[in-house]
């Protein structure tokens, strides 16, 4: 696998590969062609990419030519066009393997000769396993030896069962920091009861070998920030965090970025509880997370923090809380939460990099965020969030 982020690999990159030389293995593979033009070139190609993502994940460089597994020369692709082969590309993955490999993804790098090279990088799937499903094909493969093979039943099943297993543990994880908030466990004291709180968990925070890096860089000071704003990093014995600067006593919130690459966001601001008055703000609570999501996955991706990611909402002490609609977000509602604790089933993302603006792009935060309002909304007896239009927009009303 190339050492370096997949959008900054350049032509002297690939060029190392063959200066060094870097073998094939079971991380990297040459090809000097990329066929798709018949049905068993596209199964070939996608049973390339299928293994990968079943094993540990690796970089496929089509335009590098090999000679027994050794890179000899870079080859621009005949009639490769990045725009329009990389639209094919990635719905060849999207519909011919199952589940879908999110992680593939694909950078064309330019030759200063003329032309490309593609780079297509596929991250370890936590999905299970991907099995080819083009034209019929169902066969589950992985890499070993520096070449694919197809998966045995044992190996098959033993991919399904650490899949639960992950699954098992992020959500304990959470279970295990939503009490220790409740009981006070948190890396500074707050000021309030009711709470808001946003875990992000990478799927390899539990994998032993991964080990994010949380020296404080520019990208993480600037944009790992409390809803609440303000604050500093500060180092704690299980990692970084920030509180809020708003309060002159105790703080009304932290972010908290975990040594293993979880990020808890802790806020008792954004509740608005006051004497009888218990609401939650319908708009800003929203927009509260809407802005933050996008520096909080930024952060993580500046430490090397991998996707897929989970993201899950809470709301802790939330027994009484009624959805304010009015002006603001702060008026009048009848119908209040009937639990103590609101634990808002959680969602896989798929990518670090989300649209934080442009409601029409494929991957935007408000499209991300929606599950999780909804939910809430539901809580207080709304069939939805009343902040998206009838066309799936999010507006301020």
């Amino acid at each position: 696998m190339i050492d370096r982020e997949l959008k900054d690999v350049t032509e002297a990159d690939l060029q190392r590969l063959i200066d060094t030389p870097v073998m094939e293995g079971d991380r990297i593979e040459y090809k000097g062609l990329l066929s798709l033009g018949t049905d068993d070139a596209k199964k070939k190609f996608l049973a390339s990419i299928a293994s990968f993502a079943n094993a540990s994940g690796g970089d496929l460089i089509y335009g590098m030519e090999a000679d027994n597994g050794c890179p000899v020369t870079l080859k621009a692709l005949a009639n490769f066009n990045s725009d329009a082969n990389g639209i094919r590309i990635r719905d060849l993955i999207r519909t011919g393997i199952a589940p879908t490999v999110f992680t593939a993804e694909p950078r064309a790098v330019s030759l200063a000769q003329g032309g490309e090279v593609l780079v297509i990088r596929v991250r370890k799937t936590w999905a299970g396993a991907h099995m080819v499903t083009y034209n019929g094909d169902n066969r589950f493969y992985t890499r070993h030896g520096g070449a694919r093979r197809m998966m045995d039943v044992a190996e098959i099943r033993s991919a399904f069962t650490l899949a639960e297993s992950t699954v098992e543990r992020v959500q304990r994880f959470r279970l295990e920091r939503l009490s220790a908030i409740l009981t006070g466990d948190t890396p500074c004291p707050l000021n309030g009861k009711a709470a808001l709180v946003f875990h992000i968990v990478p799927l390899r925070a539990f994998d032993p070998s991964f080990r994010p890096n949380l020296s404080v860089s520019d990208t993480l000071y600037t944009r790992l920030k409390p809803i609440s704003g303000g604050g500093s990093l500060r180092q704690e014995f299980d990692g970084v965090y920030a509180a809020d600067g708003t309060s002159t006593n105790e703080p009304e919130g932290y972010v908290f970025l975990f040594r293993n690459g979880a990020l808890e966001v802790v806020d008792t601001g954004c509740l608005d509880a006051h004497g009888e008055r218990r609401l939650i703000p319908g708009q800003s609570f929203e927009e509260h997370l809407l802005r933050g999501l996008p520096n909080w996955l930024a952060a993580l991706d500046s430490t090397g923090v991998e996707p897929p990611v989970v993201l899950m909402l809470s709301l802790l002490n939330a027994k009484g809380f009624a959805m304010g609609v009015g002006t603001g977000g702060r008026g009048h509602a009848t119908h209040p939460i009937s639990r103590d604790h609101l634990h808002v089933p959680g969602t896989i993302l798929e990518t670090l990099s989300i649209e934080s603006t442009n409601q029409d792009a494929p991957i935007n935060v408000f499209n991300v965020m929606r599950p999780h309002f909804d939910a809430v909304w539901n809580a207080c007896g709304y069939w939805q969030s009343l902040n998206y239009t009838a066309d799936g927009k999010w507006r301020l009303r």
